[in-house]
């Protein structure tokens, strides 16, 4: 997310630094849990329903019209943070309410999960260059 705000600010076009691996209409797309899901939809990749909140109101609306469980997933977060799975109103206006403090577009989409979604591993892959090696770090989350 620092990459993006160094954009908006034209930091790398003053410096002429170049930003390899990813650009960045890249990260706002894989970001924009909107963008992100226009774009499954164009290329037919399935999802489960869901919603955007931009607001308490709004995820309140969504939580009535889903019911529980749901996994909430935070706009332009990293590692994970502001995603979790909520079975009840509670656990739900929790993580509603830290999902719009830390995404930095005040932007949650609530997801209703499948069986196999609660029972699914997530990969990250975090590629580290040193000298003239190259290795990748992964994390594993499961749910």
């Amino acid at each position: 997310n620092l990459c993006i705000e160094a954009e908006e600010k034209g930091i790398w076009k003053d410096f002429d630094v170049e930003i390899i691996g990813v650009d960045i209409d890249a990260i706002n797309i894989t970001e924009d849990r909107e963008q992100f899901r226009a774009l499954m939809t164009e290329i037919g990749v399935g999802m489960a329903p869901q919603a955007t909140a931009t607001s308490y109101l709004k995820g309140k609306e969504i939580a009535q019209e889903f019911g529980f469980p749901l996994c909430i997933r935070a706009s332009f977060t990293l590692g994970g943070a502001g995603a979790s799975i909520v079975y009840d109103e509670a656990e739900f206006e929790e993580s509603l309410t830290r999902g719009l403090e830390i995404s930095p577009i005040e932007s949650i989409i609530a997801l209703l999960p499948r069986k196999s979604l609660l029972l699914s591993v997530a990969f990250e892959l975090f590629p580290m260059i040193k000298s003239s090696s190259i290795s990748i770090v992964t994390k594993i989350l499961f749910s």
